[in-house]
């Protein structure tokens, strides 16, 4: 089954602020952080079944490199990308 992938206004703004912030630090990190959040996308695309429930429809993918996580949910055949939420922050805000 083909999963079509949706990124919530919020998510988008998100991954923004990240590009951003890596990108003042160095040109190349806000391009690795991008790479390492698309690479995950592609993995969730592939089988977002893979990936545990968190809280009721809500599964999550931790980025590797960089303190992230990728909240998703599952819809028919696709699936939305709620957050990218930076995991040095308050969980509650999630």
């Amino acid at each position: 089954m083909a999963f079509n992938i949706l990124l919530s206004k919020k998510a988008s703004i998100e991954i923004e602020n990240a590009i951003t912030y890596y990108s003042e630090i160095n040109k190349n990190l806000g391009e690795r952080f991008y790479a390492e959040f698309l690479e995950n996308l592609n993995y969730i695309r592939i089988n977002p079944f893979l990936f545990q429930l968190k809280f009721d429809v809500y599964r999550e993918v931790l980025l590797k490199t960089f303190p992230f996580v990728i909240v998703f949910e599952i819809i028919d055949n696709s699936i939305i990308v709620n957050a990218v939420f930076d995991t040095s922050r308050n969980p509650e805000k999630k």
